[in-house]
Formats: C-alpha cells, structure tokens, sequence
C-alpha cells in the first residue's frame, strides 16, 4: 500500500465566470494577491473559467485589483481540489504500478502536469514489457520510481521559482517553507544508482551497459573540451545530465559541443 506525502496546503477552485466586453478574449491572466493567486482563462461567448489558489475565490477578489476588472459575474465553484504538489510511495511493486494522478499531483501553476503524465505512460508501460519479457522485476521498479521522484523534484524546483517571485506575506512564506522541504525530502528519496540502470530508447527500456566507463568517458569528454579562451567547460551540470539520462559516449561528445555553442565559445 502507498502512502501519499503532501508539501503545502493549497485548495484550489475553478468557477465560471462572465467576462466584462473589455476583457481581452485572447490572453490569459495571472494574478498574486495576498493569501493565493488566481489565474483567468478566457473562453467563448464572453465566458472562462476562473481557477483560485489558496482562500476563497471571494476572498482572493476582494483584494483582485487586475483580473477582479475583468469579471461581470463569478458562479460559485465547480469543483475544489488540491493544488499542492505530492506523490505516493511506493510507486510500484509486483502486480501493480502508479500512473498519473494515483502515482503524483502537480501545481497547476507550472502548467507541466499533462506532460509528465504522458512521460510517466511510457515509462510505466515499457517498465511492465521489459519484465515481461525477462527483465528483473526489482530493478525496474527501482529505476521507474527513481525516474518519477526526478520528474517530481524538478516540478518542486520550479514550484519555488514561481512562488519566490509571486509575493510576500505569511501565506507565501508557508508555501516556500513546505516546498524546500519537498526538494530536500526528494534529495533523501532519490538513489542515483537506480536512476542509472536502463535508458529509455523510443518505447523501450534497455540496461545501461558499462555505466562507469561512460561517466568516466563523459569527464574525459569534457576535460578535453577546452574554450577558445583557454578556459575548460564546467562539467558538473553535465554530469548531472547524465547520470539522470544515460547517454552514449558519443551522444555526451555531441552534447558538450551543444552547450559549448549556447555559450557562444568555441571547443577544440
């Protein structure tokens, strides 16, 4: 049976509404207020939907100064449901795998949560072909859970990029504090060895042969890939780029080069 871990307390409500003829029919509006944020989503026939993070949507109008003016009328909520990111552990064991909303719950402010659920579909599903077909059951578990913890923290990482900038007040300061525990929580869940194990290669899962070879491969690759202006490339972003998505060494040689020309700097 899994357990579900919660970092941050965010109810959210979705609630049509009816938008004033001013409104701009072909933008969506984003707002932080005090005590949550809310966010508007034009629809047709002068009608949206108003999604509210945190109070009550009346609240959260009351002190609205730009998408409040937008509005001619708000129904009372459709439906209210968690906004808070949180995932079950364990995500799989013999007979059974979480996908999608049974295995996470994303903010809906990233707008990332559709597209991990499809990442996380094909991962489960090439998971459940390589055991069928003679891979070992615990190790690939391990890797599928690893790699869904990864898609996890990174969604809290950006959680906080958002809500360090949305506003002050003691109800953000409680949603930043809940999130950071998030990112040290996944920093203790997370096995780099697991997330080592295959590579996903279109639809399916493949052991990741000679994986010490590689990664020192990759900072051999690196270590000779030297900037035009006689400095050596940092290599611990790769590093970390790799160890999360197995590469081949020659597909690592190509990557340096690509980071080397986003730089703008040219390697020998």
């Amino acid at each position: 049976m899994s357990v579900e871990y919660q970092f941050g307390s965010r109810p959210a409500a979705a609630s049509p509404v009816t938008l004033q003829p001013k409104c701009d029919r072909e933008a969506c509006w984003i707002e932080s207020v005090e005590h949550g944020w809310l966010f508007l989503l034009p629809g047709s026939k002068g009608t949206g939907w108003l999604l509210s993070v945190g109070d009550s949507v009346e609240s959260l109008l009351a002190t609205s100064r730009l998408i409040k003016e937008q509005l001619s009328n708000v129904d009372p909520p459709r439906g209210i449901f968690p906004s808070h990111p949180r995932v079950s552990l364990p995500l799989s064991a013999p007979g059974w795998v979480a996908c999608g909303t049974a295995a996470m719950g994303f903010d809906p402010l990233c707008g990332d949560g559709t597209g991990n659920a499809v990442r996380e579909a094909i991962l489960a599903s090439a998971m459940i072909r390589a055991i069928c077909t003679g891979g070992d059951p615990p190790s690939l578990i391990a890797y599928y859970q690893a790699r869904l913890l990864a898609g996890f923290q990174k969604h809290i990482a950006l959680c906080l990029d958002f809500y360090e900038s949305g506003s002050a007040g003691p109800w953000w300061h409680r949603q930043l504090d809940d999130l950071k525990h998030g990112l040290e929580w996944c920093s203790e869940q997370l096995p780099v060895e697991a997330a080592s194990r295959y590579r996903l290669n279109g639809f399916q899962l493949e052991p990741a042969e000679l994986k010490l070879q590689l990664c020192r491969e990759s900072h051999r690759t690196l270590q000779g890939c030297r900037c035009s202006s006689g400095l050596f490339l940092p290599h611990r972003k790769l590093l970390n780029v790799f160890r999360e998505y197995p590469l081949t060494a020659v597909k690592l040689s190509i990557f340096a080069r690509g980071i080397a020309r986003a730089k703008g700097v040219a390697i020998s």
